[in-house]
């Protein structure tokens, strides 16, 4: 008679309709998040906390940069400008990139088991080497700003989608109130990266659009490793 082993399972939060948690599969052995490929592996604790790492890496980046910056507006100019070609912060906004980018890939292939949604590893995965080459190519370099913009929509992409991503895994899955709040961030952030290349306050929109998903990252993260530690593979 098969039987259902949830005691193995990484699952986020409650049982129900709010909490974020991997489908339990029933079978007569084991147990483990399975995705339309196949069985995903149970993600490591290291890869786990990447996802709060490459966020704050990030974030890290452009506001102390921001902060250094003399006669920067964050409000009206976008990030890259920081680490544009001659910019006194292009080190260190550039480490932000370098960062996040780096702590993304791991984090891509952890989430996606977590919440049972392998498109998530590949829609990460391009914010993630999207914004590897946004470091890369800077604004203000000799062969033009065309390379820098083509990478840094990769990258928007790859993060608006995201959340929508996750929250169809979660509605698949009975939890629609989690579901609709991560529709509600990939949303928020689509309209604000549109808008940032739009509006005059070009800054302010590009960090509201990308900071919702590396909150929604956060969230995620956290609330996996608040389970037990038994319950986390490699962990």
């Amino acid at each position: 008679m098969a039987t259902t082993h949830c005691d193995d399972l990484l699952d986020i939060g409650q049982s129900g309709g709010g909490g974020l948690t991997c489908c339990c599969v029933t079978s007569a052995s084991s147990s483990v998040p399975v995705g339309p490929s196949g069985p995903l592996p149970a993600p490591s604790r290291a890869a786990i906390v990447c996802g709060i790492a490459a966020p704050a890496a990030f974030i890290a980046g452009w506001l102390i940069s921001g902060l250094t910056q003399d006669g920067y507006d964050p409000l009206r100019q976008h990030i890259s400008q920081l680490a544009r070609v001659g910019a006194d912060t292009r080190p260190l906004m550039t480490a932000g990139f370098v960062g996040f980018g780096l702590l993304a890939l791991p984090w891509s292939r952890a989430v996606a088991g977590l919440l049972d949604a392998p498109a998530l590893r590949w829609s990460i995965g391009a914010a993630a080497v999207g914004t590897l080459a946004v470091g890369g190519l800077p604004l203000g370099a000799s062969f033009g700003d065309t390379p820098h913009v083509a990478v840094a929509t990769l990258s928007y992409v790859g993060m608006a989608a995201s959340p929508l991503l996750g929250g169809r895994a979660l509605a698949r899955n009975g939890h629609r109130r989690a579901a609709l709040a991560s529709y509600a961030v990939s949303a928020v952030s689509a309209f604000s990266l549109v808008v940032s290349n739009v509006g005059e306050f070009d800054g302010f929109f590009q960090r509201l659009g990308l900071t919702v998903v590396d909150a929604w990252f956060v969230t995620v993260a956290v609330r996996a490793l608040r389970r037990p530690r038994t319950r986390m593979a490699g962990g």
